[in-house]
Formats: C-alpha cells, sequence, structure tokens
C-alpha cells in the first residue's frame, strides 16, 4: 500500500549530524515492490547540515520539491565510505535468489522514481561538509532494464492488487523517468565535491536556468550536446530526447506475454525469440518527423502507441527500411523499430 498526496510543509530538519546513524529526514533505505509515495509535495522546509542524506527515494512518484534550502557546512562523524548526496533517487531490481532449482525473483517493481518537479530550492555545500555532492540517480540490483523473462521463473506479479505468483515474463517501469530540475541555486564550497550532479539511467532529464556559485572547479558533462557545469551523465536521455525515443531490454527465453505495437489497422504481437536464452536484446522505438511515442503497461503486457503531431498522421512501424504488416514481429538480435508519420 503506497502512501498518497502528502504534503511537507514549512518543517525544520536538523540535528541528524549529532547521530551515528544512517538517518534520511524523508525517504527510506529499503525497497518496496510497489510505489512507495505517489504524490509528495516538500514545500519550504530547510534540510539543516543531514549527516548523509536529506532526502532518499524509492518508487517515488509525482514529487514536488520547491523553495527549500538543503544545508551541509559543518563536520560530523560519517566516515568517507558513508558520503552520499543530498538527494538521491533510486530504483532496484529488487534480491534473487536460487530455490529448489528454481530461480525466484521479485523483480518486477510497478514504477520507480517518476514525475520528480525540482524547483526554486537553494542548496548550500560548505567548506567542512563531508557530503558527496547534491543529486545522485542509481541502482540497486542486477538489471536496469524494463522487461525481463526468465525459462524458469517464478516471478512476483505485482501489477496486480494482489501479488500473485506466476511464470514466464514480465514487464516493469524499471527506470527513473521525468525528472525536472530547474530555477534552483547551488552554492558549492567543498574542495572535493568536483562532481556535485551525478545522473545515471534517467529518462527524460531536464537541467536548466540553475545558478551554479562555486569557489572550486566543477567537472563538466554533456547531455545531448549541452554542457553542464558540475554533472556527470550515463546512460540518460534529455527531456526532449525522451519523448521520441524508447528502447526496451528483454531476455530471449520463452517469452509469455508480447510487445503490442498498435495504431494500424491490427496489432502487431512483438516476441523476443532468440536461441540464447542467458542474453538481453534490445528492441528500440524511434518517433519519426510528425510524432511521438507514448507506452503504457497493463496486466504485465507493454502496448507502444505512435501519437501523431497536428497535421501528420501515423503511417506504420518499418524495421530494416520495410513497413512491418504481419501480425507477430519476432525478433533474435538487436532490433530498431522506425515509428514513421506522413503529413496529411
Amino acid at each position: 500500500i503506497s502512501s498518497e498526496n502528502i504534503v511537507i510543509e514549512n518543517v525544520y530538519f536538523d540535528k541528524s549530524d549529532k547521530y551515528e546513524s544512517h538517518t534520511y529526514p524523508i525517504g527510506h533505505h529499503g525497497h518496496p515492490a510497489k510505489d512507495v509515495a505517489v504524490g509528495l509535495k516538500v514545500l519550504s522546509c530547510t534540510f539543516d547540515n543531514p549527516r548523509i542524506v536529506a532526502m532518499r527515494m524509492y518508487a517515488y512518484t509525482n514529487v514536488e520539491i520547491a523553495n527549500c534550502k538543503f544545508i551541509s557546512d559543518r563536520n560530523n562523524t560519517a566516515v568517507p565510505s558513508e558520503a552520499r548526496y543530498m538527494i538521491e533517487l533510486t530504483f532496484n531490481t529488487g534480491d534473487s535468489k536460487m530455490k529448489n532449482g528454481v530461480f525466484l525473483a521479485t523483480e518486477a517493481q510497478r514504477g520507480a522514481c517518476r514525475n520528480l518537479d525540482i524547483h526554486d530550492n537553494v542548496f548550500t555545500i560548505g567548506e567542512k561538509s563531508k557530503i558527496a555532492g547534491i543529486f545522485n540517480t542509481l541502482k540497486e540490483g542486477n538489471t536496469s532494464c524494463d522487461a525481463i523473462a526468465y525459462s524458469n521463473a517464478l516471478l512476483v506479479d505485482h501489477y496486480k492488487d494482489t501479488p500473485t505468483l506466476f511464470r514466464g515474463y514480465q514487464f516493469m517501469t524499471n527506470r527513473i523517468e521525468n525528472v525536472k530540475i530547474y530555477n534552483n541555486e547551488f552554492n558549492i564550497d567543498m574542495p572535493l565535491c568536483r562532481t556535485p550532479f551525478k545522473f545515471s539511467n534517467v529518462r527524460g532529464l531536464l537541467f536548466e536556468n540553475n545558478t551554479i556559485n562555486a569557489s572550486v572547479k566543477l567537472n563538466q558533462s554533456k547531455l545531448d550536446g549541452e554542457t553542464i557545469e558540475g554533472a556527470m551523465f550515463s546512460n540518460c536521455y534529455s527531456a526532449e530526447k525522451y519523448a521520441d525515443n524508447f528502447t526496451v531490454s528483454a531476455l530471449a527465453a520463452n517469452t509469455t506475454k508480447p510487445i503490442v505495437m498498435r495504431g494500424g489497422e491490427a496489432d502487431i504481437n512483438t516476441f523476443c525469440t532468440a536461441s540464447n536464452k542467458t542474453a538481453y536484446y534490445n528492441i528500440s522505438f524511434t518517433a519519426g518527423e510528425g510524432g511521438s511515442i507514448d507506452r503504457s503497461i497493463d496486466d504485465g503486457v507493454l502496448y507502444i502507441d505512435p501519437i501523431a503531431d497536428e497535421g501528420y498522421v501515423f503511417d506504420g512501424y518499418y524495421y530494416n527500411g520495410a513497413k512491418i504488416d504481419a501480425e507477430n514481429f519476432n525478433f533474435s538480435t538487436n532490433v530498431k523499430v522506425e515509428v514513421k508519420f506522413i503529413a496529411e
């Protein structure tokens, strides 16, 4: 059961740096199977010298953090190995183990961190701080893909209100998605804080109109060709690019639920049928001029829907330059599907 529509406003968080423990003013250290919080607003709060992390979020959806102060400017008892970030966004693929020769997996997380709006905050990292940086996105677990299939797996279907066990194929939205960071002020004086913004596996990242005041030389990285001071990007899409690209990783092994490409006269059921049952293969969808892609999951089935811009209509799905017109489309290697639109 997730918490919904929470408002935390005008709260002063202090003194966690006085204790030798992993205290998080907001968030937690564990991993749930479903969304933890849907609809969280953190407004006009002050986080005064958290010992390790101010906010650590697993599976938080629809979050706004605005007009807050995040301060780390004094020493504490944290050792270097404990150094973390002010705000951490995490997705976790869960624990996996073998039991009686059967692979047990709880890797059907319904959502990771999605739809976060972080704006008009002030972050201050002083010279004495032991914090590692301001933002960090990370995964914990053995994979970061959106679809998993096992030939002899017992999976937990958390898409249902009552979780059920089944064997076969499971889609999941296990990603950090649609993160907007804008109109914030960052003041950085800590000599070792050269990469305060560390982003990996983020789909749909907006980072703009932020003010960075640093007394130390910061590292730089590019997101879709744009240089951002103090940042490091790994496997990320900008907000602009994410609307037009979508990649699914699927393990080739006796899949039982398809990817369904919709929008034409008939649905196209798509399966990964490679003989190698221990390797991942990707199917990528890219929207051409005149439209974008929408995707949704229902009962473990992933649906791809074309969205035409005004003045355009959906033309079809294309692979290697040829239109896919069969009822089933099977792939056994990495494939790229183009979603085409034509002018009316």
